[in-house]
């Protein structure tokens, strides 16, 4: 996953730089991380509502909701600093 964050660099040196200021704004990640966190736990309520199934297209939504949970989980890997394989050396 690493490797999505510094695809676009050429050089060790740039790739080291960026990796240092992406961790260096491991606080904001964190909070986005939490932001979207908590939209995935309003998925969760939604979907637990009885009344969401009496409408007939309850498959569509369903599935838009399957595709903006799929979206929000992509994020939040891609935000999770801790759960990256690389680290930049200190």
């Amino acid at each position: 996953m690493w490797t999505e964050w510094t695809s676009h660099l050429s050089t060790p040196e740039e790739k080291e730089q960026f990796e240092r200021e992406v961790f260096s704004s491991k606080r904001v990640l964190n909070r986005l991380k939490a932001l979207i966190d908590k939209r995935l736990d309003g998925l969760e309520r939604v979907e637990e509502k009885l009344e969401v199934y009496d409408s007939p297209s309850w498959s569509h939504k369903q599935a838009y909701l399957n595709g903006y949970r799929a979206a929000l989980k992509t994020q939040r890997t891609t935000v999770d600093l801790d759960s990256q394989l690389h680290r930049p050396t200190e």
